[in-house]
C-alpha cells in the first residue's frame, strides 16, 4: 500500500481557508490523498521507466487527480486547484500529458507530501543474521495492511459478508509463499542481471501477490 501524509502547514492552510463546516478541511485533505496514493498505487503497478526512476517521476493522470481528489468550500473549488494555487501542493508535474496523445502526466511528489511505500523491500530486513521466518514475515506484511490492499484491489469485495460469498465470487488460487518469498530475496540481494526498472517491478508485483494471498486466506476462512 502506498501512504501519503501532508507535511502539518497544508491542513493547517486549508483550515484557515475554510474553517467551516468543522473538520471539512481534514475530511477533504484525506480524500485527496487518498486518491493520490491510488494513482501512485497503479502507476508502481504499471511499472516505471528508467527515467522516472532515477528522477523519481510517477506517472498519473492529473485530470483523474482533480476530479476524484473532490472540493471545498461554498464555491466548491477544486482542491487539486486551491493546493496548487496556494502554494500547497502535494505533486508537481514534470511533463503534461494530453488527451491527443494519450499521455499521462509524470509528476514528482513535493517537500509537502511525504510516502510511505509498505510494499517496498527492504534489504536490511534480509541479512544473513535473519532466520527465513523472520524474513517471511517483513515480506508478508501484516493483517491490516494486506486487508486494506485487497480492499484497494478488489472494492466489490467489501460487499460481500461472509466467506462463502466470497469463494463464489472469485478464485482462489495456491501460492507457493515459500518460493516466492525466496525469489524475492533472490531479486533483492542477488539479481545482477536485470534493470533497475524491471527489477521495481517485478518485486512490487510479487509483493502485491504476497499480500493478497495472506489476505485472501483469512477472507476464505
Amino acid at each position: 500500500m502506498i501512504k501519503i501524509e501532508p507535511q502539518p502547514e497544508v491542513l493547517a492552510a486549508l483550515k484557515s481557508a475554510f474553517p467551516m463546516p468543522p473538520n471539512s478541511a481534514a475530511r477533504a485533505l484525506d480524500k485527496y490523498c487518498r486518491a493520490l496514493e491510488g494513482l501512485i498505487f497503479a502507476s508502481l503497478g504499471r511499472g516505471r521507466s528508467p527515467a522516472e526512476l532515477k528522477l523519481d517521476l510517477y506517472s498519473i493522470s492529473l485530470e483523474r487527480l482533480a476530479n476524484a481528489g473532490g472540493r471545498i468550500g461554498s464555491k466548491k473549488i477544486r482542491l487539486h486547484q486551491w493546493l496548487r494555487e496556494n502554494g500547497m501542493e502535494l505533486v508537481r508535474p514534470a511533463t503534461i500529458g494530453s488527451n491527443l496523445t494519450g499521455q499521462v502526466s509524470q509528476v514528482k511528489l513535493t517537500e509537502l507530501a511525504l510516502m510511505t511505500n509498505q510494499l517496498e523491500v527492504h534489504t536490511d530486513a534480509m541479512r544473513p543474521e535473519f532466520s527465513e521466518r523472520e524474513v517471511a514475515a517483513h515480506l508478508t506484511g501484516d493483517d491490516a495492511s494486506n486487508a486494506a490492499l485487497c480492499a484497494l484491489l478488489y472494492p466489490d469485495a467489501e460487499n460481500l459478508t461472509d466467506g462463502e460469498q466470497i469463494r463464489e465470487s472469485f478464485d482462489f488460487l495456491p501460492v507457493d509463499t515459500r518460493s516466492l518469498t525466496n525469489y524475492i530475496e533472490w531479486l533483492s540481494t542477488e539479481a545482477t542481471l536485470i534493470t533497475a526498472d524491471r527489477k521495481a517491478t517485478a518485486l512490487h508485483q510479487a509483493r502485491l501477490v504476497l499480500g493478497v494471498y495472506s489476505a485472501s486466506t483469512i477472507l476464505s476462512g
